[in-house]
């Protein structure tokens, strides 16, 4: 169950930062061309808010009774903050994760109740502005030393 789980996890990312970047791209765009906010804009960014919502709900599967690693933490929190890859999993990219549901939802609510259309793409723009980079802090990319994991999830990437 933890392997599929985090499998989907893993995959799942790659979703919502496509949409991340997707929406923040249309509000920038809608901004500097003074486009308008088309119904397009909408469903976009509530594909987003639902895509975000799935992760975390994976995410806390994960955190509260499948994974290992939190499992691991959570036996001894106060080793776990003093080593950094316990601390991410553990606390860091949990709470990141649910900042992220939180400013999703806010950021949509707040660009559908702009004024004009101006209003709607600048509130998308800062709100899923500021979650992409959030998201983008908080993946743990290959390169990143202790926490860096594959693109792919693992059991993906030895099955090829």
């Amino acid at each position: 169950m933890y392997s599929a789980v985090l499998i989907v996890h893993s995959l799942l990312r790659w979703v919502v930062l496509a949409l991340a970047v997707l929406v923040t791209v249309r509000a920038f765009l809608g901004v500097r061309g003074g486009k308008p906010f088309e119904e397009r804009d909408a469903k976009l960014g509530g594909a987003f808010v639902g895509a975000v919502h799935t992760q975390v709900l994976l995410g806390l599967a994960l955190h509260l009774a499948l994974s290992p690693i939190t499992s691991a933490a959570m036996a001894n929190m106060g080793v776990a903050m003093r080593d950094k890859a316990l601390r991410f999993w553990a606390v860091e990219h949990l709470s990141m994760g649910i900042l992220v549901a939180v400013l999703v939802t806010v950021a949509r609510v707040r660009a559908k109740r702009g004024a004009d259309d101006l209003a709607k793409h600048r509130r998308a723009l800062v709100g899923y502005g500021t979650v992409l980079l959030i998201i983008l802090a908080m993946i743990p990319w290959p390169f990143r030393k202790v926490i860096g994991r594959s693109v792919l999830p693992t059991p993906l990437v030895s099955a090829h």
